[in-house]
């Protein structure tokens, strides 16, 4: 097969097999009642040894760096031996420990409560069940290495399942998994969904799509297979015997998750009819695939073994999303998804005006957005744009930096794909993870320099980004229109009610004291009719000029003035070309398309 192998994760399965172990796990998956969103799981263990036994469910999903407290979804504990009951004990949140009674064949039944609908938790109904295995199934402590045998038990009509497990014996209800990690990392959707299949560099791939939606299914094919080629440009080789997207469609669905060989994307139903909302779907599909590689198989070393019931702190997912991010656009521009006006001025400068933007990047740096996902990127409150970075966005612009970068050192010879090649095969092929300095060490030798002071400045600092340096070798400049005065208070309509949802930092109302959960009651005497009347009234205002805004806190009356200053909204970001640009080499090499 050339570059191109898929031999690299089946080498898991080599010497698998069931018998070979004196110790097995066997999973039964149940949905007796699925309306009740409940499914019914059973552990069978064989040859147990120990005298007693700890089972665990994890507390979070790898990829999504926050403690979710599964174990709170599970009910009714049971443990049998020879089909009469054993003592099992909770003893922690997410522990239950088994009595074994020197019992050599064990059996534990448990039932999930799934009705939590977002790509990394579950939902079972009447139409479908979508599990993710860090939701439903225990592991046992020590036990996680053994091989894994699951069958399922679909709910009546259901026919259909779509998973990354492998087959046993060409039964699609019988799953195999080499040891725990895989079967965690892998989700299943079970039902009557749609499912599409195809190949790419020979390597088979499914959607499998639930819910109603506008794709046109084979123009999502075409598109995926070009990003598919884009990505695997990169590397080299396809990394993986299989793929699998699981796609669902509803109302106010969005995000996606990886997993090693799959990944599970969310959209809105109109998805496939709106242009712009199908290049951003398209956007998220490049995204999740890209984790296939960087993530799921390049990991920094705080990644390289998953420690299910407790956080796993890493001052690099600047790298891990954020680069995956850049990446994501990028395969879509270079596959000719996107125009190239489209990829500077609707990708590339909102990016950068996203985070020229964001107070909080004055604040936090981007490394210490990265260890703080777990307390968080995920927990957003009213102070939030004031005090973080968000490290995808940012992340994306420290990507596209540092390619403009190794593109202009190595006159072209080198760009960021030649960084993430190096990372891949010095790395990750190898048997190894990498740390923060492997990565500043490689992009040194790119460029031919040391980078110490861009990592202080940019990644461990909250320094202001001198865009015009990186873009003028390119032959481009930022140009920036400033937009109208802004108070500072960003407003929402809650019960017919007008309050103040954010207030920016050193804003006008930042200032005079104006607090997030205010009600606005009037503005200079005029009663605050709803948010209409407030956006039509900031189009009036002037200079310097003081407006008096009555609002109601904690049910307390007040009158605060506010001074306009000449604060603005921060301003509208172009990439256009320099005056006295021409043909400029490494702009062609930055912005080359497919051949």
């Amino acid at each position: 097969m050339g570059i191109y192998q898929k031999t690299v994760f089946s080498l898991l399965f080599i010497g698998y097999g069931l018998c070979a172990n004196a110790q097995s796990l066997f999973y039964t998956l149940r949905f007796p009642e699925p309306q009740t969103h409940y499914a019914e799981v059973v552990l069978e263990i064989k040859d147990v040894k120990q005298d007693s036994l700890d089972l665990k469910l994890p507390t979070w999903a790898p990829g999504s760096y926050l403690i979710r407290e599964f174990s709170k979804n599970v009910e009714r504990v049971f443990a049998s031996a020879d089909d009469k009951p054993i003592p099992i004990r909770k003893i922690n949140k997410n522990t239950w420990r088994v009595y074994t009674q020197k019992k050599k064949f064990i059996s534990i039944k448990y039932s999930v409560y799934a009705f939590e609908w977002t790509v990394r938790t579950s939902i079972v109904d009447e139409t479908h069940a979508y599990l993710n295995g860090s939701n439903v199934f225990m592991f046992v402590k020590g036990l996680e290495h053994l091989p894994i045998r699951l069958k399922i038990e679909p709910y009546q009509s259901w026919n259909k399942i779509s998973t990354q497990l492998p087959m046993e014996a060409q039964d699609p209800w019988i799953r195999t998994a080499p040891n725990y990690d895989f079967l965690a990392d892998s989700p299943l959707e079970i039902g009557n969904h749609e499912v599409v299949s195809f190949e790419v560099l020979g390597v088979p791939h499914e959607f499998a799509i639930y819910g109603v939606h506008a794709f046109d299914i084979k123009k999502l094919i075409e598109d995926t297979k070009k990003i598919v080629l884009q990505a695997v440009k990169v590397f080299g080789e396809h990394p993986c015997p299989n793929y699998t997207f699981i796609v669902h469609c509803g109302h106010n669905l969005g995000g996606g998750l990886e997993h090693l060989n799959s990944t599970t994307v969310m959209t809105e139903s109109f998805t496939g009819a709106t242009p712009s909302a199908y290049a951003n779907f398209l956007g998220l599909i490049a995204h999740e695939y890209f984790h296939l590689w960087n993530a799921k198989r390049l990991r920094p070393d705080a990644l390289a073994k998953v420690d299910y019931e407790n956080e796993s702190y890493t001052s690099l997912l600047w790298i891990v999303e954020g680069f995956t991010s850049y990446y994501d656009d990028l395969l879509c521009y270079r596959a000719g998804i996107i125009n190239r006006d489209f990829y500077l001025q609707e990708v590339l400068a909102k990016n950068i005006h996203s985070v020229v933007c964001t107070p909080g990047d004055s604040v936090q740096s981007l490394a210490e957005s990265s260890l703080d996902t777990w307390i968080k990127y995920y927990r957003k409150n009213e102070n939030t744009r004031n005090s973080q970075v968000n490290y995808y966005q940012k992340g994306s612009v420290i990507g596209m930096l540092l390619d403009m970068e190794i593109i202009k050192s190595s006159q072209g010879k080198y760009n960021l794909d030649t960084l993430m090649a190096r990372l891949y095969h010095h790395f990750f092929k190898k048997g190894k993870t990498y740390s923060e300095n492997d990565v500043k060490q490689q992009i040194e030798f790119l460029v031919g320099k040391s980078l110490t002071s861009f990592w202080q400045n940019y990644i461990y600092g909250t320094n202001p980004i001198p865009y015009e340096e990186f873009f003028a070798p390119f032959g481009l400049k930022l140009v920036y229109e400033p937009q109208k005065l802004f108070l500072g208070i960003l407003v929402e309509e809650r019960n017919c009610r007008l309050y103040v949802k954010e207030v920016e930092r050193s804003s006008p109302a930042w200032r005079a004291g104006i607090s997030a959960q205010d009600e606005l009651l009037s503005i200079n005497g005029h009663r605050i009719e709803s948010k209409a009347f407030w956006d039509n009234y900031m189009n009036y205002l002037l200079p310097s000029q003081v407006v008096q805004i009555m609002v109601s806190r904690y049910n307390r009356v007040q009158e605060i003035p506010v001074n306009t200053g000449n604060y603005a909204n921060c301003p509208f970001i172009q990439i256009k070309p320099l005056q006295d640009s021409s043909d400029n080499f490494i702009q062609s090499v930055w912005l080359k398309t497919s051949e």
